[in-house]
């Protein structure tokens, strides 16, 4: 009798970071500013998700390794679509990133934190607009 061996992937805390990207809508809001060009199946909205993951768990790595990261990760659970590992290439992120950069990053920070507003149904009563820079001294 052969038995088959679990595939065990392990999620750590990535999946309270993509869950919350997820019920804001992330990467639905910026696949919408950012608009795809080619045929690959990954939207920008979907890379700039693993992105934000690999960053949180994969630190000093270069664009043509990126995939590794999810090769012991549940990509489909984690990005919520049928996108494998290997389909996050060094391709498809430089042009994510290529596309960020041809808009403007206020349009993109502005429409990202309207919609995290009104989807969670903040209460605003006043808004800090300059998220330009920081500047410390001493």
């Amino acid at each position: 009798m052969s038995t088959t061996q679990p595939i065990i992937k392990r999620l750590d805390h990535l999946r309270l970071t993509a869950a919350f990207c997820h019920e804001v809508g992330l990467p639905g809001i910026i696949g919408r500013i950012t608009p795809k060009y080619s045929d690959h199946n990954v939207s920008h909205g979907d890379a700039v998700l693993a992105l934000i993951l690999n960053g949180l768990g994969f630190h000093s790595r270069t664009l043509y390794m990126f995939s590794d990261f999810f090769e012991t990760k549940p990509a489909t659970k984690l990005l919520a679509k049928d996108i494998e590992a290997h389909s996050l290439t060094d391709d498809v992120l430089g042009r994510t990133l290529d596309a960020l950069y041809e808009i403007d990053a206020s349009v993109l920070y502005e429409a990202i934190a309207e919609h995290v507003d009104n989807e969670l149904g903040l209460k605003t009563d006043s808004v800090h607009l300059d998220i330009t820079s920081f500047y410390i001294d001493g």
